[in-house]
C-alpha cells in the first residue's frame, strides 16, 4: 500500500434504470456487486464509504454512508459528498458496476497523483472519471460546477491539475476494455458472466 493514506468511496447511488433491478445485488462470483466492490477496496484504503445518492442506503454494511448534498447532481454530487466527508486528503473512487476494475492500480495512481489534484485513467480517447483518485483540493471546482447545474463528472477537469493515466500504464494491468467494463444493461451483465466463466 502507498505510504499516502487514502480513503475509498464506492459509487452506489445510481438508479439502475437500464438494468431494471438494483445492480448492487447482482450475483458476482458467489457474492454481490456491492460486497465485491467493498472487498476490492479493503486492501488499498484506510476507510471505505458508500456513496448512495440523495437517500441513505446500505447502512446494514456497517460502513459510513454518504448522501448527496446536491440531489440532482448525479455521480459528480457523489464525488463532492465523499470528498467532503473523507478522513484523508485523497479519495479513490470505484463504481459499483465495474466488476473487473484493476484495483491493484490504486497505489500507482495515488503515486501519480503526487503534487496534483488527482489522477484519472484515459483509454480509447475517453476518461474513466469514476475510477479515479481525487484530492480535496478539487472541491471548490466541483461545487462551482454543481451550483451551476452541471452533472458531467469531467466538467471540472479544466479547473484542476490532474495526472492522466494513459494506455501505456493501463496495459500493464490487463486489457483496458475488460477492466473498465460497466455493467449497465442485461447484455453487459451477460458479457460479464461469459468472461467470468473463462477465468
Amino acid at each position: 500500500m502507498s505510504e499516502q493514506k487514502v480513503s475509498g468511496a464506492i459509487l452506489a447511488g445510481g438508479k439502475s434504470l437500464r438494468m431494471g433491478r438494483n445492480k448492487a445485488f447482482l450475483p458476482a462470483g458467489g457474492e454481490t456487486f456491492l460486497r465485491r466492490a467493498v472487498g476490492k477496496l479493503e486492501p488499498y484504503t484506510e476507510e471505505i464509504m458508500i456513496s448512495t445518492g440523495p437517500s441513505p442506503r446500505y447502512t446494514w454494511l456497517g460502513l459510513p454512508v454518504v448522501s448527496d448534498a446536491y440531489p440532482e447532481g448525479g455521480a459528480l454530487a457523489g464525488i463532492e459528498a465523499c470528498l467532503g466527508s473523507a478522513e484523508h486528503d485523497l479519495v479513490f473512487f470505484l463504481p459499483l458496476d465495474m466488476p473487473f476494475a484493476p484495483v491493484e492500480l490504486i497505489p500507482r495512481m495515488v503515486e501519480l497523483a503526487g503534487g496534483m489534484d488527482g489522477a484519472v485513467p484515459s483509454f480509447g480517447g475517453f476518461y474513466e472519471p469514476l475510477f479515479a483518485v481525487y484530492r480535496k483540493s478539487c472541491l471548490p471546482a466541483i461545487r462551482s460546477h454543481l451550483e451551476r447545474g452541471e452533472r458531467k463528472v469531467r466538467s471540472f477537469y479544466p479547473d484542476v491539475h490532474l495526472r492522466i493515466v494513459g494506455s501505456d500504464i493501463l496495459q500493464e494491468y490487463g486489457d483496458p476494455e475488460r477492466m473498465f467494463l460497466n455493467v449497465n444493461t442485461l447484455e453487459d451483465y451477460q458479457k460479464y458472466r461469459e468472461w467470468m466463466s473463462h477465468e
